[in-house]
């Protein structure tokens, strides 16, 4: 199943306690300017006892390709928007390829973590390019140790056990080709062979 998005609005906005799981589909956003988000996780929501998170899932088969970002006053925006307490995860077989970030400053060719978690167990992130730091990954988030049973945090974490991250860029003068850590919290956790 293929679904094409060219617009000035979110793509797909994921609330807090809601999750999309996405299996052999292609969402293609046909290299068209994008001003927001094309997937925006938004940042958990607290009431009384109950804390809700918004969950992303890339299956086999599940491939954003071909967005480009292009906003000179949203300087958060990304591909995919990872906010606070909410997590991605992407899978073997899923992909992020060919993806543009050309906002101010452009933080993540294709994936904005911003005190969010990123979980990669495999998939490919490739060809993806951002005009400021984290050619394919950008994240920010300060040390607090709030995670939930799932494991879960407001750090802005990634784990990668498994996948690719490759030919991916930063524009000259910023950091992290692929992968940039910002601020004093995040953590990078690879393991695997």
């Amino acid at each position: 199943y293929k679904i094409a998005n060219r617009g000035y609005t979110y793509g797909v906005k994921i609330h807090p306690g809601a999750s999309l799981t996405m299996t052999n589909v292609t969402y293609d956003c046909q290299n068209m300017s994008q001003v927001e988000d094309v997937f925006l996780l938004m940042a958990r929501t607290v009431s009384g006892s109950i804390t809700n998170y918004s969950r992303m899932v890339l299956n086999n088969g599940a491939t954003i390709k071909n967005a480009t970002l292009s906003s000179s006053t949203r300087n958060e925006n990304a591909v995919i928007h990872v906010k606070e307490g909410a997590a991605l995860w992407i899978n073997e077989g899923a992909a992020i390829l060919n993806c543009t970030n050309n906002s101010n400053p452009g933080k993540g060719g294709a994936i904005c973590c911003d005190y969010g978690t990123v979980i990669m167990t495999g998939g490919t992130i490739a060809g993806c390019t951002a005009k400021g730091a984290g050619g394919a990954i950008h994240t920010d988030g300060t040390r607090v140790e709030n995670a939930d049973n799932y494991g879960i945090s407001s750090r802005g974490d990634i784990y990668i056990s498994g996948g690719y991250i490759t030919n991916n860029y930063c524009a000259a003068g910023y950091y992290g080709g692929g992968i940039y850590l910002g601020n004093s919290g995040p953590v990078l956790l690879i393991t695997g062979t």
